[in-house]
């Protein structure tokens, strides 16, 4: 028995070579949503290795799989979460609650493992912008202007600007 397993691993070191070759994961995928758009981290990548399986967490816990073509998701992300293509992600309806740290895993057998992180942030879209500007008239020689921005959501922002001297 203990000969087969070294004829095993012998075979394998030769076939793919004892350290493997390296998997490589590519993206474009930047992770910034509007609230309520789908989450969309597009992957592709390369291996030379056997069956790979490709493994996706949010914030360390893991929520799909995909191998041998077969995906397998977290019942609490069921129906929202999907693996298309090679292994992209997708999440639907996106939720302030699905800001996070998202990874991907890539192993292949006869592979070294390859790992890529994206942090995805859910924004709510800022609507009704006002601004307001005082003086409302300025004229050269005026000392300051301050500028207010606020929106229906809440946010206030001001600005002074003073003359130089």
């Amino acid at each position: 028995m203990g000969y087969a397993i070294l004829t095993a691993t012998l075979l394998l070191l030769i076939q793919y070579g004892k350290e493997g070759a390296a998997v490589t994961i590519n993206s474009n995928s930047n992770g910034n949503v509007k609230n309520g758009n789908d989450i969309s981290l597009d992957i592709s990548y390369t291996t030379q290795g056997l069956n790979p399986i490709v493994s996706w967490a949010i914030n360390g816990t893991s929520v799909a799989q995909l191998d041998n073509n077969i995906a397998t998701v977290l019942p609490s992300y069921t129906p929202r979460l999907s693996i298309i293509g090679k292994g992209s992600l997708l999440l639907s309806n996106s939720t302030k609650k699905d800001t996070g740290n998202y990874t991907v895993t890539i192993t292949a057998l006869g592979d070294t493992s390859a790992t890529r992180n994206f942090k995805v942030t859910v924004y709510d879209p800022v609507v009704n912008v006002t601004v307001t500007q005082s003086p409302q008239k300025v004229i050269e020689g005026t000392d300051f202007v301050n500028l207010s921005c606020s929106a229906s959501s809440g946010y206030t922002e001001m600005v002074t600007w003073m003359k130089d001297g």
